[in-house]
């Protein structure tokens, strides 16, 4: 009962986030997408429906586990492509684990797609063992 919810206008209506921390990246999406924009969470969904953020990808979820496979992750990355995506929000804790790992990294083609056309923009705090952050797009060319 001590909740002190802070309440953000989206153009789905109003949310109310008990936690500042989660709120971030509502607020700095909301701060720098425009409505319409394509946005890819890699692993799961949340901006897009309250910020009337399009998904690009027929894969919803991209995991760094048994759970994708190699054939999902050519299918984002050929979405992102077609699709222009301006921003990618992706797990910094997938970097570190590709970056310090050899093997079986089921995102490593990913990953190296999105450093060499996109920038890293913004960190967040992280919580629920995830390290958010938010990629943009650079203005030259896809490889």
């Amino acid at each position: 009962t001590a909740w002190n919810g802070d309440i953000v206008s989206t153009p789905s209506g109003r949310l109310v986030f008990l936690s500042p921390v989660i709120q971030e990246r509502y607020d700095w999406m909301l701060q720098h997408a425009s409505r319409g924009d394509y946005v890819y969470e890699t692993y799961n969904a949340h901006v897009n429906f309250p910020l009337d953020l399009r998904n690009p990808s027929k894969m919803s979820i991209l995991l760094n586990s048994g759970y994708t496979i190699e054939a999902q992750v050519v299918q984002a990355i050929e979405d992102l492509k077609r699709k222009n995506t301006k921003y990618i929000i992706w797990d910094g804790t997938w970097t570190r684990e590709i970056e310090t790992r050899s093997g079986n990294n089921k995102l490593e083609p990913f990953y190296q797609y999105m450093k060499s056309n996109y920038r890293l923009v913004q960190s967040f705090t992280p919580y629920d063992d995830r390290d958010r952050q938010v990629w943009e797009k650079l203005t030259v060319p896809d490889n």
